[in-house]
């Protein structure tokens, strides 16, 4: 199993990878991600991902799997079972339409540099916020600098939105 994790990401077949520990861990490789960006994207609690590396951690919750699969931008099924593409364009959402308005268009591609320069820092819903935000037509027109300031406070909200329903 270790000559497994030993190989460079890209000439592994991921359709050969057995377990979901060689399967995290492939795509951890692949998106260039630490354990730790993936347990703060994922909301996971400290050293969960390396518990399931290690294959202390062999059955996950769906949702628990939905999290990691969404922050590693990877399909749901291959993650889980190995069937199906690592990336399944389905398991990823799109960037915003660049077919709009001058505008629409200025403001999405400012977002997907603030987004590009801080890759992984937000979760999903979050990025799907902003995106939603560029359609606007009153929404300003915002620099890089200015999106990851607004990205910031989308995921605080979301935040307090997921721990209110939690408590509720």
């Amino acid at each position: 199993m270790m000559a497994k994790h030993t190989q460079d990401a890209a000439s592994r077949d991921p359709k050969s990878l057995d377990s979901l520990a060689d399967r995290l861990l492939h795509a951890l490789e692949l998106r260039n991600m630490t354990r730790l960006a993936l347990e703060e994207e994922a909301r996971l609690a400290r050293g969960y991902a390396s518990r399931i590396l290690k294959g202390e951690r062999l059955k996950l919750s769906p949702e628990l799997m939905r999290r990691i699969a969404d922050a590693l931008r990877i399909n749901y099924e291959w993650l889980a079972t190995g069937r199906g593409n690592l990336d399944d364009p389905s398991s990823v959402p799109p960037p915003p339409s660049l077919s709009g308005t001058a505008t629409q268009r200025s403001r999405a591609l400012a977002l997907e540099a603030a987004l590009a320069y801080h890759q992984h820092k937000w979760s999903m819903p979050t990025v799907a916020a902003a995106r939603a935000m560029v359609t606007l037509p009153d929404a300003e027109e915002l620099q890089p600098p200015q999106w990851a300031e607004m990205l910031d406070e989308i995921e605080a909200a979301l935040g307090r939105i997921q721990l209110k329903r939690r408590t509720a």
